[in-house]
């Protein structure tokens, strides 16, 4: 058995749209001429534009579509999905954010700087729970796929809580350590 894994971004959904054009669309590019019927799609952040609730039914709405026209053509999918910055409640956010950011980094309180931000995730942690995602921890989350006699684990990176309205919070964005301690010894592959 093979799979397929099918990487995906930057949606920045903001209104109610028909999915089901784009979703068309969508297919067209997933399956192929491979036959290949297990994939795992990966939505790497920016389901949103601002994070609104609204934004995360719309986006709901848009999977549940395309998950359906999959199944319809005996695709057997998986979704793994980890937020962007534009998945952060950031409208009313603190200008100096990115400021806070660094000197935390700075004086390695970074870890208790962000457990206290995890607010800024709230509308995204709330759809995630309905995909078994982010359950333990809003950092790091694991999915094991077994594949014939491989298993393969994915891990979901989760550096969104980084993000400022400024265009110099990249040099920030990295995992705090104590959430790194992935045991990778049972998997055959491990894709982060």
């Amino acid at each position: 058995m093979k799979i397929k894994i099918v990487q995906l971004s930057d949606f920045h959904i903001q209104n109610s749209f028909n999915s089901k054009i784009i979703v068309n669309k969508m297919i067209e590019s997933i399956i192929s001429n491979d036959n290949i019927n297990d994939i795992v799609i990966c939505i790497t952040g920016d389901l949103t534009q601002s994070a609104n609730e609204k934004q995360f039914i719309y986006f709901e709405n848009f999977l549940n579509c395309l998950k359906t026209e999959l199944e319809k053509r005996n695709q057997k999918t998986t979704f793994l999905i980890i937020p962007g910055n534009h998945d952060l409640i950031l409208n009313n956010v603190d200008i100096n954010r990115f400021d806070k950011i660094k000197e935390a980094f700075n004086k390695n309180t970074i870890e208790n700087y962000l457990e206290k931000e995890s607010k800024l995730l709230t509308n995204f942690l709330t759809f995630s729970k309905h995909h078994f995602l982010f359950e333990n921890n809003y950092f790091v989350d694991c999915y094991t796929k077994h594949i014939e006699n491989k298993t393969v684990n994915f891990v979901l990176l989760n550096t969104a809580l980084f993000s400022s309205k400024s265009k110099e919070d990249k040099d920030f964005h990295y995992i705090p350590q104590q959430y790194l301690k992935i045991d990778n010894s049972s998997y055959d592959y491990t894709i982060i």
